[in-house]
């Protein structure tokens, strides 16, 4: 039985994440043993290889044929991942016709309402059930009416997932309708949000809170979280693209008169730091020759700023 750290080990995982379905398929004839770990958390984010493959058909039936446990999950510190977490609806079909449990995150994700609503007519508690990530399946729905479903069973709106300390409302930045539900059903909203929304009356409304938002950054979360020790990126990096502050979030979504008025209302350093980011060398010289001390307020996290701009 190979050890998960050997060679034979390190060439079958290689096999399942390149999709290699014919070579997977030769290893088990080859190495002795190979079946009776098959469920083990060899692979990324320590997931099982049915997991790693999911996306992959071809690969599954070989899993399934030699063992594999459709319904093993990760073993993924914050909450583990299924077969059926982030797939597209064709996939999840065919993980279901080939012995896959929903879950009710899953279904949420896939906006499958009288499924979701079953779920929680059984158990009223799933609404705040934590899944990959730590996520709840507000975290992962797929449609403002799995939103409604949610909160009628008194989900939480505010609750972080664990990896990325972030909020039901902040995984949808992206999603401007799943967003803008959110925040009509009260979600905390943040200066993120309304660059990405290209909401002006969102940033008023979080500025009149927290003036100095337009100067905050996109960031690793706390390592004192009290969500996790381990928590490190803010899901953020993964779904405004790298951006790290409102005004990057502004020009990414192509919102003009939002990066305008964030411009116009942040301090000078950020108006300078931005004029920086956008090669905007004209703007960049004003600023420094009205502000001849703007230098002097740049620290080492503004440094890093201005060499990614670079």
């Amino acid at each position: 039985m190979p050890e998960r750290d050997s060679d034979l080990a390190k060439l079958f995982v290689n096999a399942i994440h390149s999709g290699d379905a014919d070579k997977v398929n030769r290893l088990f004839a080859e190495v002795n043993g190979l079946s009776e770990i098959i469920d083990q958390p060899w692979c990324h984010f320590d997931s099982p290889p049915i997991v790693a493959a999911k996306q992959n058909r071809e690969l599954v039936e070989v899993l399934l044929k030699h063992g594999a446990d459709i319904n093993a999950r990760s073993a993924w510190w914050a909450g583990s991942f299924g077969v059926l977490d982030g797939v597209d609806r064709d996939t999840f079909d065919f993980l279901i016709s080939r012995g896959a449990t929903p879950t009710v995150h899953a279904c949420a994700a896939q906006g499958m309402a009288d499924e979701v609503q079953n779920f929680l007519n059984a158990d009223s508690s799933l609404a705040n059930a934590r899944g990959g990530d730590g996520q709840t399946p507000l975290h992962v729905v797929g449609s403002t009416e799995i939103i409604d479903i949610l909160l009628g069973s008194n989900a939480d709106l505010s609750t972080r997932c664990l990896d990325h300390s972030a909020t039901p409302a902040q995984y949808a930045v992206d999603k401007p309708k799943l967003c803008q539900h959110f925040l009509a059903a009260g979600a905390q909203p943040d200066i993120f949000m309304a660059a990405a929304l290209g909401d002006i009356d969102l940033a008023i409304k979080v500025l009149s809170e927290q003036p100095d938002a337009i100067s905050t950054r996109i960031g690793r979360c706390p390592r004192t979280s009290p969500i996790h020790p381990r928590s490190d990126r803010h899901i953020y990096f993964w779904k405004l693209k790298n951006a790290e502050t409102a005004m990057e979030v502004a020009k990414l979504f192509g919102h003009e008169s939002t990066w305008k008025f964030l411009f116009d209302n942040g301090t000078e350093k950020d108006r300078f730091l931005s004029a920086c980011w956008e090669a905007d060398e004209e703007t960049a010289v004003r600023i420094i020759t009205r502000s001849p001390t703007i230098t002097a307020q740049v620290d080492d996290i503004d440094r890093q700023e201005l060499s990614r701009a670079a």
